[in-house]
């Protein structure tokens, strides 16, 4: 329509009011948006003789990806199942302050707080939520069962192209020197992906050391690491940005990510909380995710803990030229 703004939240174009801006306008996949241009370009060939040159006109629809910011600590596609000691919090780490107390053995936390960003869910998921045992915590501004209101499930329909994603981040990664053997079969039951390996102590960029408080932007070395296959990382790998996992991820002696970590297939945590904080941002999967409490012995133990951060994600943008939505070929 005339005199709208068209944006793009990654996934779609989207027509927006009049008087708002992209950026300032949510989408159910993204909590800003990048304005849409539209670019004309016209190609004459030289005259012959009496014939004058041929023309040619061409319109793209073309538009910088905005940061990828699902809706919760843990977004999948398929069912989540959530085991032993783990911990999600759906607050904003990069607006809202939290405290925890402790009250008869049992931690409470409590977050809030002037700006503070409160409308993502522990998880959000295409599939349902399942808890075995009773040493989870949850804290969202829905409440505190994962199985329940703290979660969004059976979302349809599911607002993300795991495959389109990949695709479109991995062509501005950089692909670590693993040795990764077979190839993909995205048609098996269950899928079939290259396997890279168990790598320990991997660095991907550099983690911000100032957390839980917000690190400076400019001090965050973020990048965008594609692992074309399944891979197992333990040892404590660390890093920020985007790391993109073309198979299934497991994490079994820690992690520290600041940022988005996207993943094709299944992901399983054995193992890494204890007092630390494996991620700050979110996790965006296609298949399941499993996370147990084998009673690590590693530097952290124990579960998942992930803090939901819209500063960690808006940080992990992959650098690149604007993305081509469309094109349109014009008679005159």
């Amino acid at each position: 329509q005339n005199g709208l703004q068209v944006c793009w939240d990654g996934n779609v174009q989207r027509v927006i009011p009049l008087g708002n801006s992209c950026t300032t306008t949510a989408s159910p996949t993204s909590t800003t948006m990048m304005p849409v241009w539209l670019l004309t370009s016209l190609a004459v060939t030289p005259r012959t003789g009496q014939n004058p040159g041929s023309r040619r006109m061409v319109q793209m629809e073309v538009a910088f990806s905005p940061p990828l910011i699902p809706p919760g600590t843990i977004s999948t596609q398929a069912p989540v199942n959530l085991q032993g000691s783990f911990v999600l919090n759906a607050y904003d780490n990069c607006s809202c302050k939290c405290t925890t107390s402790t009250t008869n053995g049992t931690k409470t936390t409590t977050c809030g707080g002037t700006g503070c960003y409160s409308q993502a869910h522990a998880v959000y998921t295409a599939g349902t939520v399942s808890v075995t045992g009773g040493a989870g915590q949850t804290t969202t501004a829905f409440g505190t069962d994962p199985t329940g209101s703290a979660s969004q499930q059976n979302v349809n329909p599911w607002p993300y192209n795991i495959d389109d994603l990949i695709n479109q981040y991995k062509t501005s990664a950089q692909t670590p020197g693993y040795s990764c053997t077979g190839t993909a079969n995205y048609f098996a039951t269950p899928p079939s992906y290259p396997n890279c390996g168990t790598q320990a102590s991997q660095t991907f960029g550099v983690y911000p050391s100032s957390l839980p408080t917000e690190p400076d932007p400019s001090t965050v070395q973020a990048v965008t690491e594609y692992i074309p296959g399944s891979v197992k990382l333990t040892s404590a790998a660390s890093g920020a940005g985007i790391l993109i996992v073309d198979g299934d991820l497991e994490v079994n002696g820690g992690l520290n990510w600041y940022g988005l970590i996207l993943v094709r297939g299944k992901v399983s945590f054995t193992g890494g909380a204890g007092q630390s904080v494996n991620l700050y941002g979110s996790l965006l999967a296609g298949q399941d995710v499993n996370a147990t409490d084998q009673a690590q012995t590693d530097e952290f133990g124990g579960s998942i803990n992930f803090y939901y951060d819209v500063c960690a994600l808006k940080n992990s943008v992959p650098p690149g030229p604007p993305r081509l939505l469309a094109t349109h070929e014009l008679m005159f």
